[in-house]
């Protein structure tokens, strides 16, 4: 399907979307979208393809693309003594303080590791927010982002 979603009003939207990915689910079948509203097919989508230029650059999983972590939220207190600690725990992270608590790029499979580490240091973990990248962004990055396709 190329653009099904386009000129519909957003409960048109929607019905296409449920009704697509139930047509998947239930009768097991791949429906192919083509479409340049990616934050749509993020929502309507099991998998994406990037092809730029004719030539296939990557097939991932929207789960994948979420486990593809850069940056960390950890809502935190008191969040100096918790940079601190991360940084002396391992030099090699990125941390950043922000109004919230920290913002730390590292490994999605490794929030749990960090996270202990926090709370056995005495730090009090509040919230953590995986600020995962969108389908976007990632298509951005993948394709040389300002080129116009």
């Amino acid at each position: 399907m190329d653009e099904p979603t386009n000129g519909l009003d957003p409960a048109g939207i929607r019905e296409i979307r449920d009704y697509l990915r139930k047509l998947a689910r239930e009768e097991r079948l791949a429906v192919v979208v083509s479409s340049h509203l990616l934050s749509e097919m993020e929502m309507m989508c099991d998998r994406f393809v990037i092809i730029q230029h004719g030539k296939l650059v990557t097939i991932e999983s929207v789960q994948e693309l979420s486990q593809q972590t850069e940056k960390v939220l950890f809502i935190v207190g008191p969040k100096e003594k918790a940079a601190q600690m991360v940084k002396a725990h391992d030099p090699h992270l990125d941390v950043r303080l922000v109004e919230q608590g920290l913002e730390v790029t590292l490994d999605y499979k490794d929030i749990p590791r960090l996270n202990a580490m926090l709370v056995a240091e005495g730090i009090n973990v509040y919230g953590i927010h995986v600020l995962a990248k969108s389908l976007e962004e990632r298509f951005l990055e993948m394709t040389g982002g300002n080129e116009i396709a």
